[in-house]
């Protein structure tokens, strides 16, 4: 037996990770005040998901309680390559480049995203390691594929670290390939929401819309928004109109634009999804 917990208006997310996935862990969550678990497409395998999934909806009939599952699409989240040492020491006023292939030189760095080199303009800042490390663009050369940077804010990045491009339009789609395999298993699972990161526009939302709607099957799964781009906030009343949920990324958030910005924003966002 347990106590059901206070009624509040409020709903508590937790993302469900190799720490708290088993059954009895999932359960005592949900007695704790859980409403609504998150699993994170860019960790886990589809075999490991359906596994969780499996214990959730077995833990809503047990305790009947309706219990929501959004699964949270990765979209085009941009890296770092592997960096030979592991580590590189980015000094205040250094060079560093950003290279196609393999890196030849100690200074040089790749990503995940080979279309960088091509976005990118002299001028554009180039954030690593949710924004400790902050380089400013001095010279592309398409051609060669590579482009020259000098470090503006110092500091130690790591391979895989996290890149953001502030203010840079990206030419790579909402979804990605890996993005299409995973809603398609999400809507095959009916899960109750799908959440999309780094929303650009509402024609992003209209296109996830689209392909919810031709999936077979009618269920109705709801969208979530992920507001982490400061293109969002551009469009923020398009994309309020469209998607049924709004999130306020505040981690990748506060790298895209000034951190003193995000409470401003949050309220603004609240405000006009409750209008």
């Amino acid at each position: 037996t347990h106590a059901e917990p206070p009624l509040v208006k409020t709903k508590i997310i937790a993302t469900v990770g190799p720490a708290c996935r088993e059954k009895s862990q999932l359960q005592s969550l949900v007695i704790a005040g859980v409403d609504i678990f998150r699993l994170n497409f860019a960790h886990g395998t589809h075999e490991w998901l359906a596994e969780v999934l499996d214990s959730i909806r077995q833990i809503e009939r047990e305790l009947d309680r309706p219990l929501g599952v959004l699964g949270d699409l990765a979209g085009p989240k941009i890296r770092l390559g592997e960096i030979p040492s592991g580590s590189l020491l980015c000094q205040e006023g250094a060079q560093v480049a950003f290279v196609r292939g393999t890196p030849t030189a100690a200074d040089e760095l790749t990503c995940t995203y080979e279309a960088l080199i091509d976005d990118v303009k002299p001028g554009d800042r180039i954030l690593l390691a949710d924004g400790i490390v902050a380089l400013a663009v001095e010279r592309e050369d398409a051609e060669s594929g590579r482009i020259e940077c000098r470090v503006v804010r110092p500091g130690t990045v790591r391979s895989r670290q996290g890149v953001n491009l502030p203010g840079v339009t990206l030419s790579t789609p909402s979804l990605t390939d890996k993005d299409h395999d995973d809603l398609a298993w999400a809507l095959d699972q009916e899960l109750d929401f799908v959440g999309l990161s780094f929303v650009r526009s509402s024609d992003d939302i209209r296109q996830l819309r689209e392909r919810i709607a031709a999936h077979p099957g009618d269920h109705a799964t709801h969208i979530v928004a992920k507001i982490e781009k400061e293109e969002a906030i551009d469009d923020l009343e398009g994309i309020i109109d469209l998607t049924d949920a709004v999130m306020v990324a505040r981690g990748d958030l506060g790298v895209e634009v000034d951190l003193a910005r995000v409470p401003i924003l949050q309220k603004r966002i609240i405000r006009l999804a409750n209008a």
